[in-house]
C-alpha cells in the first residue's frame, strides 16, 4: 500500500497514468490512477442479490480476528434496511475461541425468522468446522450458509457434507477451462477447481493479464500521456473476452470492471448459478 500511495501521489503530480494493483491505496484526485485489482464491492453485490432473491433477513457474520472484512461491510450497505445483523470473531488457533464465537450466535439464529444466512470469511477448512458446529448446535435449523473466494477448493465439498447443501459463495473466477489461454491452468477433478499449488499463481497471473491487457488497448491508439486515462475510462471491454463486454474498462470510481461468478454446492461439487 505505501509503494502504491507513492505511485498514485506521481501520478497526480505528473499528470502520468497509472495502473495500481494494490487493494488498498486510495486513487488520486487527478483521474490519473485506475486501480486494475479485482473490487471486492463486486462479490458483495453479488451476494447482497443472492440474499435478496432468497428475502434473507438475517445475516450473521464469522471471521478470524484481524482478518479483512470489507466484503461483510459492503454487503450491509447493499442490503439497506430490513436486516438484522450480527458477527463474531475468533483466534483460529484456538478450537475454543472458535466454540465460543459460535455458540455466541446460537440464540440468535434459532430465534430468527425465515432463513437466516450465516457468512463464514474463511477457508473451507474452517467452514467445514463452523458449519459442523452449528448443525450439532442447532439441528434441524434451515441456514443458507455463504462465504467468498476462500472456499474455493475440492475440500469444501469431499467428503460431502450434507448441512452444507445448497451453500452459495462468491469468486472471481469462474470455469478453470475459461481462463486466458496464456494463463496455465492444471485442473483438478472438476473444471472449476485446480490443485492447491497453482491456485494463488493464477490469482496473481489473471491480475497480470489484466494489467497488461489495458496497457496494451491503451497505448495502441498513440495517445498523449494525457489523453491515455480519458482513453482507459471510457473503452469498453470488447477486446479481452474474458472480461464483462457490456461494461466499460473501469467504473466511474476508476475501479477495473471484474467478472463474478456466484456457485452452489451440489452433491460433492459446485455448480455455477
Amino acid at each position: 500500500p505505501t509503494h502504491a500511495s507513492a505511485l498514485v501521489q506521481t501520478a497526480d503530480q505528473s499528470q502520468t497514468p497509472t495502473l495500481i494493483v494494490s487493494p488498498n491505496a486510495q486513487l488520486g484526485r487527478s483521474s490519473q490512477s485506475m486501480r486494475v485489482y479485482p473490487p471486492i464491492k463486486r462479490l458483495a453485490n453479488r451476494l447482497a442479490e443472492s440474499f435478496k432473491a432468497r428475502d434473507i433477513k438475517t445475516v450473521t457474520a464469522f471471521f478470524p480476528s484481524g482478518a479483512n472484512t470489507d466484503l461483510y461491510q459492503i454487503l450491509r450497505q447493499d442490503l439497506g434496511g430490513g436486516i438484522a445483523y450480527s458477527q463474531a470473531s475468533y483466534n483460529p488457533d484456538k478450537p475454543q475461541s472458535i466454540l465460543d464465537a459460535v455458540k455466541s450466535q446460537t440464540s440468535r439464529l434459532a430465534g430468527s425468522s425465515g432463513t437466516p444466512a450465516v457468512l463464514v470469511l474463511d477457508n473451507f477448512r474452517m467452514v467445514r468446522h463452523i458449519v459442523n458446529i452449528l448443525a450439532t448446535s442447532l439441528p434441524g435449523k434451515n441456514i443458507l450458509f455463504a462465504g467468498n473466494q476462500q472456499w474455493r477448493s475440492p475440500a469444501l465439498v469431499i467428503p460431502r457434507e450434507e448441512t452444507l447443501q445448497g451453500a452459495i459463495f462468491v469468486d472471481f473466477i469462474g470455469n478453470y477451462r475459461n481462463l486466458p489461454r496464456s494463463i496455465e491452468t492444471p485442473i483438478s477433478d472438476s473444471d472449476y477447481f485446480t490443485t492447491a499449488q497453482a491456485a494463488t499463481k493464477i490469482d496473481y497471473q489473471i491480475i497480470g493479464h489484466r494489467l497488461g491487457s489495458l496497457a496494451a488497448e491503451a497505448v495502441r491508439y498513440g495517445l498523449g500521456r494525457h489523453d491515455i486515462a480519458l482513453r482507459l475510462q471510457s473503452m469498453r471491454n470488447n477486446w479481452d473476452s474474458y472480461f464483462p463486454r457490456s461494461e466499460t474498462a473501469f467504473d466511474s470510481a476508476r475501479e477495473s470492471s471484474w467478472p463474478v461468478f456466484l456457485f452452489k454446492v451440489v452433491d460433492d461439487t459446485i455448480q455455477e448459478i
